[in-house]
């Protein structure tokens, strides 16, 4: 079942109802697999009669998330349900509902449950839970990743529409890595952390996972926003840059870190390939510094932050706290307040020092983890693999940074891969622009079902002034004229096929060589490849004026029955043109002459 925003919308406007929609919802979780991923599901009644509510309400009066499946970390909030951050002792119920999770009831979301994690939160590997240890998606031999496991996988498994987990060392982008699927850790107090349990109370945030950017993004833009209640919350400041000229910043091959993990290399240097094929910038930068201000979150007092929130079970008894738990928040205990104060100035002057490579690049791209271990492993390096999978991690918050994780494929073992998108805060709108765009070119699939993913699932411009624009030859992704639209701002939107009823030319007395696009309405066409560019709407007249006859721009129909501007040519040059239709594409022409 598809539990995209898009596609659980159509079917309400086509006249399913949301008690339909949950008792698939219902279905799907009574029968999957593993058991540890909710901690506590509500009442089937509950849900049902959610839904019924819902139903009664008029179209033109749904909310922006009318029907909608979610799931959120058992360390935030929901009134009536207690909240046990992972412990196995009893929970008085909680009086009040988190504000992320009310803003969302508010606009028509059912909760369904409340999911997994690393005891406290803390961990970034899924398994320190007295509710069981829950595994990828893709493997049961494998771990989920955490702390927000639970969340994760809800959604990696079409459980739910979306998730809550929590953010501070990388809890919502390490499970996204490893279940294929979105992890938006918003801009630090963007979305109010009021009725979540601290974890590190100054660094938290409350992050999203979805099967795509543009839904993770939809759920953000509803949860943000000051509530009076959260002292560490901020109202936004969008900060955008242009598409044009954009600088990727990637880490050196001296700073990148794999701890011998072959397959996580190779698939890394796989998706900078391919984002350089496709006309983006990359730019290497040394990731040292970043990896040493990660230490400071746990070799450090920074520490001392968690162990402050745990103070009260570790006076009372610690025996419910799980034991990789306890001796993490228990080395809390050997700071002072000389020491933490020596913390806050180290981050603080890493900041200021290391916010310099935004002079120099627009947006990081790491590897969302260094390595994907099995569960067997991790039991017998629970603290050392834990470490390691925090090391392109830990860093962004301390550093105060927005970041975006989406798939990046299968390694060659067959396990999912991700990278994560890093850019200064308040970027999160720009952020998930190019998060969209990197989806789509790495790994055009989310979730366990590998569900296609489209421009469909693209996060909405913020002005909407673009234009999509076929091409078909010398503007191709490595061709020599793709410099025409990355040069303008263009980027790479998808690569598609004409419909069958089309032909292809060499023209002659060309320079570079080009082709030409014509409509055989006849029996002779075929379809032709071509790629879908996006580019500013002001700059249009401008990429015009170089376009030489008999080339021009024209509407192309695409085989699955959309209509896109796009490069056509005069049929006037057809006479001493070679027919090079056989080959479906002007690259594959070009790669049968060699």
């Amino acid at each position: 079942m598809d539990l995209r925003l898009s596609k659980l919308g159509r079917r309400y406007d086509d006249g399913d109802t949301v008690f339909e929609v949950m008792l698939q919802v219902l279905e799907a979780c009574d029968s999957y697999c593993d058991p540890a991923v909710f901690i506590k599901r509500l009442d089937r009644e509950a849900i049902l009669a959610r839904a019924a509510e819902l139903d009664a309400i008029a179209p033109a009066n749904r909310g922006a998330l009318h029907g909608v499946p979610f799931a959120v970390k058992d360390n935030i909030d929901v009134a009536g349900l207690p909240t046990t951050m992972g412990m196995a002792t009893e929970r008085p119920a909680a009086e009040r509902t988190a504000t992320a999770v009310q803003r969302v009831l508010d606009q028509g979301g059912v909760l369904i449950g409340k999911t997994n994690l690393d005891q406290f939160a803390t961990g970034l590997v899924g398994v320190r839970s007295p509710y069981g240890a829950p595994h990828s998606v893709f493997d049961e031999t494998m771990i989920s990743g955490g702390s927000s496991s639970g969340s994760a996988i809800a959604v990696a498994a079409h459980l739910v529409s979306f998730s809550y987990g929590t953010d501070t060392a990388g809890s919502g982008r390490v499970p996204a890595a490893f279940n294929n699927i979105v992890g938006v850790k918003p801009t630090k107090g963007l979305i109010p952390t009021t009725g979540v349990f601290p974890a590190n109370k100054s660094q938290d945030c409350v992050s999203v996972f979805a099967l795509s950017v543009s839904d993770g993004d939809t759920v953000r833009r509803i949860a943000e926003g000051v509530d009076g209640l959260d002292p560490y919350a901020r109202p936004a400041k969008p900060v955008n840059w242009t598409q044009k000229n954009l600088r990727i910043g990637v880490p050196s091959a001296a700073s990148l870190e794999f701890f011998g993990d072959s397959a996580a290399a190779d698939n890394y240097a796989e998706a900078c390939t391919s984002l350089t094929k496709a006309g983006y910038t990359l730019v290497p930068f040394d990731f040292e510094p970043f990896a040493a201000t990660a230490r400071l979150l746990y070799e450090s007092a920074w520490v001392a932050e968690r162990t402050h929130a745990i103070t009260p079970w570790l006076k009372a008894s610690p025996d419910p706290l799980h034991p990789i738990t306890r001796e993490i928040v228990e080395d809390g205990l050997k700071y002072n307040a000389v020491d933490t104060f020596d913390a806050i100035y180290k981050a603080t002057e890493a900041k200021v020092a290391l916010d310099a490579i935004w002079n120099d690049i627009d947006v990081m791209l790491v590897p969302t983890t260094p390595s994907f271990y099995s569960l067997a492993e991790l039991e017998a390096e629970p603290i050392l693999h834990n470490k390691q999978l925090g090391y392109y991690t830990n860093c962004v918050n301390l550093l105060d940074y927005a970041a975006i994780a989406v798939p990046a494929g299968f390694r060659t073992d067959g396990l999912p891969a991700g990278v994560t998108l890093v850019a200064p805060a308040f970027t999160d709108g720009a952020l998930a622009q190019l998060g969209g765009q990197i989806h789509r070119l790495l790994s055009p699939t989310t979730g366990r079902d590998c569900l296609a993913v489209t421009p469909e699932d693209d996060p909405d411009t913020e002005d909407g002034n673009h234009v999509d624009l076929a091409v078909v030859g010398a503007h191709l992704s490595g061709m020599p004229l793709n410099h025409q639209l990355t040069d303008r701002g263009g980027f790479l939107l998808e690569s598609v096929k004409t419909s069958p009823d089309y032909r292809l030319y060499a023209l002659v007395d060309t320079s570079p060589p080009k082709p030409g696009l014509v409509r055989d309405t006849g029996t002779n066409g075929a379809e032709i490849a071509l790629e879908i560019w996006r580019l500013p709407e002001d700059i249009l007249g401008n990429f015009l004026k170089l376009i030489p006859a008999p080339l021009g721009l024209g509407t192309i129909l695409l085989s699955d029955g959309r209509q896109v501007k796009g490069f056509i040519c005069e049929s006037r040059a057809m006479g001493l043109a070679v027919d090079i239709t056989e080959y479906g594409g002007w690259k594959a022409y070009l790669a049968a002459k060699q």
